[in-house]
């Protein structure tokens, strides 16, 4: 299942009920230009899964090389028993369009409105209309090498 990494590694940020949450993902792609459609997979046994279904709202965050402590934290810390922002030290920001915090200092941001969420194997697909995107700097971005568990990450040169 190697074979296609690296993939750009993304945080998903996430609000329901006050509760505000990020998983990282490398499985993401476009969807559409017209109108621009992002999709993102979840496992439907993530918290950030059950905060999206029922908020209808996704940030997705490009992060940055230097940002990989931050990945590796919100990959493997499980947002039902957590609250990532406040242990991780994770620095937020407010998203302009929807309700949503996103991540400080990376790379791009897409505000994102859920149209649709669709049973894909055992993940779910959430397909969202982006309503904001947001250029942040131009670090380089970190990419996943690998999907074994074992979290190696690179950038382009």
């Amino acid at each position: 299942m190697g074979i296609y990494n690296p993939r750009n590694t993304i945080i998903v940020t996430c609000r329901d009920k006050g509760f505000d949450d990020a998983v990282t993902l490398s499985w993401h792609s476009p969807a559409s230009h017209k109108p621009f459609l992002y999709s993102i997979f979840l496992a439907g046994k993530r918290k950030s899964y059950k905060m999206i279904k029922n908020s209808s709202e996704f940030c997705v965050n490009f992060i940055t090389k230097e940002q990989e402590k931050l990945a590796l934290f919100c990959g493997t810390k499980s947002g039902h028993n957590a609250d990532k922002f406040r242990e991780g030290g994770i620095e937020k920001e407010e998203c302009s369009d929807i309700d949503c915090p996103r991540i400080k200092d990376c790379s791009a941001y897409l505000e994102c409105k859920v149209v649709d969420i669709i049973e894909v194997g055992d993940h779910f697909m959430a397909v969202g209309r982006v309503v904001k995107e947001v250029e942040g700097n131009n670090k380089k971005r970190l990419f996943q090498s690998n999907i074994t568990g074992n979290y190696t990450f690179t950038t382009t040169s």
